[in-house]
C-alpha cells in the first residue's frame, strides 16, 4: 500500500508504525496508524521514576540559577563578544534541553521508539552537548581574564566561570544518571498484514 513520498520527520515520528487504509459504511477511505514495533519500559518502580524527574528538575534549575548569576554579573568579560557568544549558545541548549526534559518527565511509562528516544536518548545527547558547552564558556572566561587583565575583577571573573563549571557539573550529571537506567523491550501483539505500508 503506498501513501506517496513523505518527509524524513514524518518517517521518524512514525517509525515503526504501518498505514492500513479502512473505507467507512459511506465509502469514504481513511489511514489507520498502527504501532507494531516494540515497547519501551523503565526497570525502575513508580517512586524511583519519580524521584529521578524530581533529580532532573532540580537539576536544571540549578543549572538556570547559576547561568544566570554568571552571565548576570557586571564584569568586562561578559560584554566580550568571545564569552557572549558562547553564552548565548548555552542559553539556546537550556532552553532545548527544558523541551527534553518536559517530554521525559510527561511520558508514559510504556514507551514506542520515537517516544524512548524523543525521551532518553535525546535527554542523554542534550545534557552531554549543555555539559560540553558549558565548560567552554567556563574556560574562555578564564581566558578573557588574561585578555583583559582586570586585577580588580579577577575574583569576580572567576566565580563567572566557577558558576558556568557548575551548570556543566549538573549536565553532566543528569548524563550519568540517565547513562546508567536501564529499560527491557517488550514486542507488541499487533502483527503486519500484508497490504500494510511501512514508516
Amino acid at each position: 500500500m503506498d501513501h506517496g513520498y513523505h518527509s524524513h520527520f514524518y518517517h521518524t515520528f512514525f517509525e515503526d508504525y504501518v498505514e492500513r487504509a479502512r473505507t467507512d459504511n459511506k465509502g469514504t477511505k481513511r489511514v489507520i496508524r498502527t504501532y507494531i514495533g516494540d515497547y519501551y519500559y523503565s526497570c525502575l518502580t513508580v517512586l524511583q521514576r519519580r524521584g529521578v524527574k524530581t533529580a532532573y528538575i532540580l537539576l536544571f534549575c540549578l543549572t538556570v540559577f547559576f547561568y544566570l548569576k554568571a552571565a548576570g554579573m557586571p564584569v568586562e568579560s561578559n560584554f566580550q563578544w568571545y564569552v557572549t557568544v558562547p553564552e548565548a549558545i548555552d542559553l539556546f541548549l537550556m532552553l532545548w534541553f527544558l523541551k527534553t526534559i518536559i517530554y521525559y518527565v510527561t511520558a508514559k511509562k510504556e514507551m514506542t521508539i520515537g517516544e524512548y528516544k524523543s525521551t532518553s536518548k535525546a535527554l542523554m545527547q542534550i545534557s552531554a552537548v549543555s555539559a560540553a558547552g558549558f565548560g567552554l564558556t567556563a574556560a574562555v572566561l578564564l581566558v578573557s581574564l588574561f585578555r583583559l587583565q582586570k586585577t580588580a575583577e579577577t575574583g569576580a571573573i572567576l566565580l563567572c566561570a566557577a558558576d558556568m563549571l557548575l551548570c556543566g557539573v549538573c549536565m553532566a550529571a543528569v548524563f550519568v544518571m540517565e547513562k546508567t537506567m536501564r529499560y527491557t523491550k517488550r514486542a507488541t501483539a499487533v502483527k503486519p498484514q500484508a497490504d500494510d505500508s511501512y514508516m
